[in-house]
């Protein structure tokens, strides 16, 4: 007679299901390692690096357009999404969204924010003040704040230190 689950008795068949109750491998549970199989002595493929750079939001990407529009135009050589990262103290950086060359040699900074529906630019005062350092540590770069206003148009101011 083949001994199967059901044939066992009361106590001794809890006890049974028990142990594979607490034998059968759990959700969060890695499956076991067979260290003898060929396949556990090859490495996984290592995943390629992405290339892609960090993402712009909808004024950003919009403000792209402007430069790309101006590149073609031949107003300006170039222009890099958040390419640079300028140190301003102790554990504070600040990294501009655009940075804009010139075929003269000269370099831009250009921060973009938009304007809300109260009037007020989107911009926190951390920013603000980043901005400012920033347009004060390097008088011979020009910091451009670059807002989008409500009706889509572009208002491109200098900071002043």
């Amino acid at each position: 007679m083949r001994t199967t689950l059901q044939n066992l008795g009361g106590n001794l068949r809890a006890k049974v299901e028990a142990a594979l109750r607490s034998a059968a491998p759990s959700p969060n549970s890695r499956p076991p390692i067979d260290r003898h199989s060929s396949a556990a002595t090859t490495k996984p493929k290592r995943q390629p690096a992405t290339t892609t750079g960090p993402a712009m939001n909808r004024a950003e990407a919009a403000y792209a357009a402007v430069l790309e529009a101006r590149v073609r135009a031949g107003e300006i050589e170039s222009y890099e999404f958040e390419r640079v990262k300028f140190r301003i103290g102790s554990r504070c950086w600040y990294t501009p969204d655009f940075e804009v060359r010139h075929y003269d040699g000269r370099t831009e900074i250009h921060e973009v924010k938009v304007r809300w529906k109260n009037g007020q630019v989107g911009m926190r005062e951390d920013a603000r003040v980043k901005l400012h350092a920033l347009a004060q540590s390097r008088p011979k770069t020009a910091v451009m704040l670059c807002v989008r206003e409500i009706d889509g148009s572009w208002t491109i101011d200098r900071v002043r230190p």
